[in-house]
This record gives C-alpha cells, structure tokens and sequence, in this order.
C-alpha cells in the first residue's frame, strides 16, 4: 500500500550537493591547515547556512553527517565536533533561523557567534565528558585565525553555498509546467 508520500528527487540532488560541497570545503581547509595558528573554522558557516536555509529534518542529518567528517578531518577524539555540531545547529534553528535573513553584516555577526560557541562548547565537552582535556592554552595560538576567518570567509562560504542551492531548487515554471 501507499503511503502518499513521494521522493523527491530534487530535493535530494539539492541535499547531496550541498553535503558534497561542504565535505570539499572542509577537506581543503584541513589540508591547508598545516599548524594550529593557521586552523580556520569553515564549519562555522556552512552550519549556519544549514540553519538558516535548509528544513529542520534535512538539516540536521547534514549537520550529523559534516560533524563527523569534522572529527575525522581534525584528528580530534570522535564526537568532539559531531557533538558541537548538532547543538550548534539547534541552537540557531530554535534562536536565530527566524529572525534573520541573509544580509552580509548579519551572517558575519552569526558566523562570528557560531565560531565562538562552537568553540565554548567543544572546550565544554571535552572538560566533561573527557575526550582528551585539551586546555584553552592549547587553542590559544589558532584563535586569531579563527576570527580572522570568520569575518573575512564566513559571508563567501555562506554565498558559496545559498548560490549552489539555488541553482538546484525547482523553479516556479517547472512546478507549473509538471502538473
């Protein structure tokens, strides 16, 4: 029997781009991270971009999925980033998603706010559930970087991503053209 329910082949040529851009980007910005002080945090906006642009349900999967690409692209313990990740994620569907739109100031205010709780909560973890108890002092030399990044990489990523989406999202005509 039925259920009603259709795939929607569109949506998951959409939903696999954009997870397949986002393992390119942040396999790149893992080998190009050769030294902690050169570490940039390109998670930070393509995380936002999922909170922002994306269902609730596709969402947070990719965010599932690209936490734990993190984790194995940064060589830190499993679950440090998969963990943060997903909080991230829900953190500004349920506070931020409706409030904003995709203005340059704002999504640099939010990819600056995302980097540094993302950063609080890993440093969070790791205290308590004792993944490797890295201190502050061992993230220190990497956090000029990680603002620099993301002033300065968090609106073209964002950009990057909303312009792959759009060009995978159905057009209007073609809705009305299948019916």
């Amino acid at each position: 029997m039925a259920s009603g329910r259709t795939f929607d082949v569109g949506a998951a040529i959409r939903y696999g781009a954009t997870f397949g851009l986002s393992a390119v980007v942040l396999s790149v910005a893992s080998v190009l991270a050769r030294s902690p002080r050169s570490r940039v945090d390109l998670l930070a906006p393509i995380i936002v971009f999922l909170s922002l642009e994306l269902e609730l349900l596709p969402g947070l999967v990719m965010a599932f999925g690209l936490g734990y690409l993190a984790d194995v692209f940064s060589g830190e313990p499993r679950g440090l980033y998969w963990s943060s990740t997903v909080l991230l994620f829900l953190v500004l569907r349920l506070f931020v998603a409706q409030i904003v739109g995709s203005r340059p100031p704002m999504v640099v205010a939010i990819v600056l706010l995302t980097t540094a709780l993302g950063l609080v909560l890993r440093l969070v973890l790791q205290a308590v559930i004792g993944f490797g108890r890295a201190p502050l002092a061992a993230i220190t030399p990497s956090l000029v970087a990680l603002v620099v990044g993301a002033l300065f990489l968090g609106y073209p990523i964002y950009r990057l991503f909303s312009a792959v989406d759009d060009r995978l999202k159905p057009r209007e005509d073609q809705f009305f053209r299948s019916k």
